[in-house]
């Protein structure tokens, strides 16, 4: 729980390590601490490092995610990127991810009808993730219930229930909600 101190002592590794894939590893855990202390733009700086990289295409990806989910302006050039990813044949398994991400950037802006859209996207393409379709489900369920649209957001908790691992955290709030 020491994040000041991991990220200097990741900040010394970068710049000692010579092989680029773990120095992008190096940079992606630094990105995720700088997010943890709500530092976005650090986070996005290493973020875009990890992007750019030659590291597997999963980290890349993964970067560019949270890059986006972590971004606190910029939601244009996001979003194009988003949607260039949705097009790329290489992401056809993790469209579920993007438009989570693209309803995630939706909501601060706030544009809530798009981050409906978008979430609903989410879990229709969200075929072998079950823990992406019920986060899904739970952001769904949330924005209904804050609308004091109870009976469309219980059928979203209990839809949300039956994919999300009952170890989730609230497990038990969400099926009281759905019940």
């Amino acid at each position: 729980e020491e994040f000041k101190k991991a990220i200097d002592h990741l900040e010394n590794a970068i710049e000692l390590t010579r092989k680029k894939r773990i120095r992008a590893r190096y940079q992606f855990i630094l990105a995720q601490l700088y997010t943890k202390l709500g530092n976005g733009s650090q986070a996005a700086i290493n973020y875009n490092l990890v992007a750019k990289s030659n590291a597997a295409y999963e980290l890349r990806f993964k970067a560019k995610i949270l890059n986006a989910l972590s971004a606190t302006s910029g939601k244009d050039v996001l979003i194009k990127e988003l949607d260039k990813m949705l097009k790329d044949e290489k992401n056809s398994e993790y469209k579920d991810q993007i438009y989570y991400a693209k309803a995630e950037l939706d909501m601060k802006t706030p544009d809530e009808t798009s981050a409906i859209e978008n979430y609903s996207k989410s879990v229709l393409w969200s075929v072998n993730n079950n823990r992406q379709k019920g986060i899904s489900y739970l952001k769904l369920a949330d924005i209904h219930f804050d609308k004091t649209e109870y009976l469309s957001a219980q059928r979203y908790y209990d839809s949300c229930v039956q994919v999300l691992p009952e170890d989730y955290p609230g497990f038990e709030g969400l099926q009281s909600k759905a019940n």
